[in-house]
């Protein structure tokens, strides 16, 4: 397999070119951040929740693959005492940077690749958070799952909430449930245009748009690799593609095929005493 360095490094250089799109985001957000708001999915709200008022547990959380900081900033705005966002594309850490800068929140930013983050953050984290796009960008589950135990202190929960590989498996351009003839157990993806619902039109030539490599990550091979960093797990939800408006993977289908496919899981484990 593909060194993972290189891989990361490659897809790095693609989330940077979407720097402007996440620029057009953070205004749009910023007056609701600046009064408390939360752009966090309502299942992920509720999660939290279900661990209690999030000001009394959680003096740090980590947020893997936190791209340009918004859910980071909202970790902060939901309870979290100090919020440490990490990510690989410099360019949206720097628009991170800027964005807790201006709303004056706890919350910092470093650019590293999530599986080598600075051995000083081990055993600091009460919280470690990703999701909405993240693991099947990670080219090694394994050490993965080992890096999420180890920034957890004794007691600290993980929480995912992240995209199904289910929504790989039909095409998402046909009106009806047309299989894609994608692999459901973790294929090697390259591709080199942007879901337009996802980042907008790139203003960049064609041939300047990067290659991106990705792997839809079955749950079971997530949650193992977890349970193998000594997590336990404490609970899994399935979610369809209903659940999603903006991001949906099939906005062609009818409702009632959408409701049958599910785009979105969540994981909430913990780290033993």
């Amino acid at each position: 397999m593909t060194d993972f360095v290189d891989v990361h490094a490659d897809n790095a250089a693609a989330w940077n070119q979407t720097s402007d799109w996440y620029r057009d985001k953070i205004a749009g957000a910023l007056p609701g951040l600046r009064f408390g708001g939360v752009t966090l999915h309502p299942v992920e709200t509720q999660l939290l929740k279900s661990l209690g008022d999030m000001s009394t547990w959680c003096d740090r959380a980590i947020h893997l693959q936190c791209a340009a900081g918004l859910d980071s900033v909202s970790l902060a705005n939901f309870g979290a005492q100090s919020v440490l966002g990490i990510d690989i594309a410099d360019e949206l850490v720097d628009l991170a940077t800027s964005l807790a800068a201006q709303l004056g929140k706890p919350v910092t930013f470093r650019c590293s690749d999530v599986l080598d983050p600075p051995a000083g953050l081990a055993g600091t984290a009460d919280l470690v958070y990703t999701g909405k796009g993240a693991v099947h960008w990670m080219f090694d589950i394994k050490r993965w799952g080992q890096v999420v135990a180890r920034l957890l202190r004794p007691g600290g929960w993980f929480m995912l909430f992240d995209f199904h590989p289910m929504m790989w498996l039909f095409r998402g351009s046909d009106t009806e449930m047309t299989p894609s003839g994608v692999s459901y157990f973790a294929p090697v993806i390259s591709y080199r245009e942007w879901p337009e619902q996802h980042v907008g039109a790139l203003v960049l030539p064609p041939s300047e748009v990067k290659v991106k490599k990705l792997r839809p990550w079955p749950p079971s091979a997530v949650i193992q690799s977890l349970l193998d960093a000594g997590l336990d797990l404490k609970s899994f939800g399935e979610y369809p593609d209903t659940i999603n408006a903006a991001s949906t993977a099939y906005p062609q289908w009818q409702p009632e095929n959408r409701r049958k496919v599910a785009t979105m899981y969540s994981v909430l484990a913990r780290k033993p005493e």
